[in-house]
């Protein structure tokens, strides 16, 4: 909606708060270079991220480097003679020293990263000399997954320290907190840091990944294969750079009982036509039989509509809920795929039609408990959003910011995202 009344001081620091953090339009780190020194000609797009580039102190029992390139990037590949595939050339990742001498060598070995983009890990293997600069370079026979040739080249240097680092990494402000059928962790870190979440539940244990090369930690995972309404224990492990370990204690939790299947995977706010009357919220039936809707609502941060009492959504469909005077002939805004369930409600949804700022929307069951939800983490005020939407990618992530999409996307009324 792109004109509302504005909230009281205290209601939208209320409504804010509400939504888990302030609406940002772009989370993702979309810097290229940081190589740090001057690059060799023809260097690539990728950039040093642990230690960062330019690091003055990395501590010389460094146990590994990460490099991030903008997208996945794999080893090419010839046909020989034989006609079998193989890999071209060595091993395209080395971390050198200062007169050349490789210290390291390694194949592409997958990551997760901090933030945007596909990381990379060169484990070392050996104690680097203190105060020594060192550099990592990358070597040729590297392609983008579409084939396109990555130009080999310096990716980013640093120095060691004059001290080791044998001190395991501080877990701090950590807490559990079940958002749906998820788990939602956050945690902070004295120092850049590889983290862990372990679930054990019912004789079941879980470890994910949570993100490399990280002092703060915000993250949701699904609770999907573990036995339904049982005590469970969570607890973070976590690895610094010299590969130093420290643990959490374990936290008594307990796993969510089986819920409604349905989800919120499409927020249309900005709409190109009448608003809010062109506004929608997509909802999708994720599971196996059809669920009827009686009971049910949805809500943004000042107001409820409850969903017609006789309408179901069936197994894998999709259903928009929309304004009363939603017009499914408009020619300004796509129109839902045929066979979509429109579910009309009051003349604004919500309280006022969806703020283009950021707001809160929620799905509920006729307890009041929230079902699925998307928490406003986008402004999509900026014209190039008119009658586009955000995305839950994919659809059967948690509600977390990063599970939507934070670049203007096509509106896909009753059908995926694009």
């Amino acid at each position: 909606m792109r004109g509302r009344h504005l909230l009281p001081p205290l209601l939208l620091l209320a409504a804010i708060a509400g939504a888990g953090c302030v609406p940002d339009t772009n989370l993702f780190d979309e810097r290229r270079g940081g190589r740090g020194g001057d690059a060799a000609p023809g260097a690539t797009t990728a950039e040093l991220v642990e230690p960062v580039a330019g690091a003055m102190d990395a501590p010389w029992n460094l146990a590994a480097v990460l490099v991030r390139f903008p997208a996945v990037v794999q080893r090419a590949v010839a046909e020989p003679a034989a006609g079998a595939t193989t890999a071209l050339g060595r091993p395209p990742l080395r971390l050198e020293d200062a007169m050349g001498a490789v210290i390291s060598e390694g194949d592409l070995a997958a990551a997760t990263c901090p933030g945007a983009g596909s990381c990379y890990r060169l484990p070392i293997g050996a104690r680097l000399a203190p105060t020594m600069s060192y550099r990592v370079q990358l070597g040729d026979g590297i392609q983008t997954e579409g084939g396109d040739s990555v130009a080999a080249g310096l990716i980013g240097e640093f120095t060691t320290g004059t001290e080791l680092d044998e001190t395991p990494p501080s877990i701090e402000g950590l807490s559990f907190e079940p958002v749906g059928g998820c788990l939602r962790v956050r945690f902070s870190t004295g120092e850049p840091a590889e983290g862990r979440l372990i679930i054990r539940a019912g004789g079941i244990e879980h470890t994910v990944a949570a993100g490399s090369g990280l002092t703060s930690f915000d993250f949701a995972v699904p609770f999907a294969g573990m036995p339904p309404d049982v005590d469970a224990a969570a607890q973070v492990r976590v690895t610094d750079r010299s590969d130093n370990v420290a643990e959490s204690a374990e936290a008594a939790i307990r796993t969510p009982a089986a819920g409604v299947p349905l989800i919120i995977t499409e927020v249309l706010a900005n709409a190109a036509g009448t608003e809010p009357g062109q506004e929608l919220i997509e909802i999708k039936n994720t599971g196996s039989a059809a669920v009827a809707l009686g009971g049910l609502s949805v809500d943004d941060a000042s107001g409820r509509d409850v969903l017609p009492a006789t309408a179901e959504i069936p197994a894998g469909a999709y259903a928009v809920v929309v304004p009363s005077s939603y017009d499914l002939q408009s020619d300004k805004d796509v129109r839902p795929r045929p066979g979509t369930i429109v579910l009309r409600v009051d003349t604004r949804l919500g309280g006022d039609g969806l703020a283009n700022s950021g707001e809160v929307v929620r799905l509920r069951d006729a307890a009041g408990t929230i079902i699925s939800s998307y928490g406003g983490w986008v402004d999509v005020t900026a014209a190039a959003w008119s009658g586009k939407s955000v995305h839950r990618v994919p659809e059967l992530a948690c509600d977390h910011p990063t599970a939507w999409t934070r670049k203007p996307l096509a509106a896909t009324p009753g059908a995926p995202a694009p």
